[in-house]
């Protein structure tokens, strides 16, 4: 049975590895009509067997915050799906609205938002429990009228099950084809590998501190207004002769898009692997 499912996002890249990869391509791969609405401006295409459709960039985050989720359930509404999948919290007030006009929807909890929230550098920090509480009151309300919920970990599922009993994890593991490779195991050097935002928050210092000689390849985006996380690394001696940081890596069917082994924060150059 083919189902038409829509995805959205006002605030991910188009090709998030979550969303695009491993959700809307698999989707595809099974031979349901998937639809991803983004907020980004680059205009609409297919790619993978999605139509990703594009309801313009935002000019700065307030405006993103505040208008985007609009333009997302206007293409939405109209698109008329049998399940849309929501991606961002920001999002959650449309899900009530497409819930009104009789659709399936489900949240995708990537973080856990409330506590997120206090670890946010751009907000004024008196006021950080105060939005924290109202939101968390607010998520849940929402999200136990919503179809079900999908959790980034087994934390966050446990989180909402005592809101939601349709609540279930789908990890962020690696897709096994991302892990192929030819190389004999006595022939791999003493290296680690670390890929996700890279910033204090995420725990880049700790993680640098506990290679114990050995090599750390970071790749990643840096965690917003927490670049000093790499800066920090690389700019101690000790450790920063340990770590090397390539940046945003986007990984295509067969083909890596790649930055050379440099400074972190370079161009990202591409080619084949």
């Amino acid at each position: 049975m083919t189902n038409k499912i829509v995805h959205l996002t006002s605030a991910h890249p188009r090709y998030d590895t979550r969303i695009f990869h491993k959700m809307c391509a698999s989707l595809a791969d099974q031979g349901h009509d998937v639809t991803l609405v983004v907020a980004d401006g680059k205009g609409d295409e297919v790619k993978n067997g999605v139509n990703i459709l594009d309801v313009g960039a935002s000019k700065v985050r307030f405006d993103r915050i505040r208008n985007a989720p609009r333009r997302v359930f206007a293409k939405a509404s109209a698109l008329k799906a049998d399940l849309y999948h929501l991606h961002d919290p920001e999002l959650i007030p449309i899900g009530v609205k497409l819930k009104r006009l009789g659709h399936r929807v489900v949240f995708d909890s990537h973080e856990d938002v409330p506590k997120q929230m206090l670890g946010k550098p751009y907000l004024n920090k008196p006021a950080l429990w105060a939005i924290a509480k109202t939101f968390a009151a607010y998520e849940a309300w929402v999200c136990a009228k919503l179809d079900g919920v999908i959790a980034a970990t087994p934390f966050i599922r446990d989180k909402f099950l005592s809101i939601n009993p349709n609540t279930v994890d789908i990890n962020n593991f690696p897709l096994l084809h991302e892990l192929e490779q030819q190389t004999a195991w006595a022939d791999k050097r003493a290296e680690v590998c670390y890929v996700g935002g890279i910033g204090k928050i995420r725990g880049i210092q700790e993680v640098c501190t506990a290679m114990g000689g050995r090599f750390l390849r970071a790749m990643g985006n840096p965690v917003v207004a927490e670049n000093d996380g790499c800066q920090w690394a690389t700019g101690d001696t000790r450790l920063g002769q340990h770590c090397g940081f390539y940046g945003l890596i986007a990984i295509e069917r067969g083909t890596v898009q790649s930055a050379r082994v440099s400074e972190f924060g370079k161009k990202v150059s591409n080619y084949e692997i």
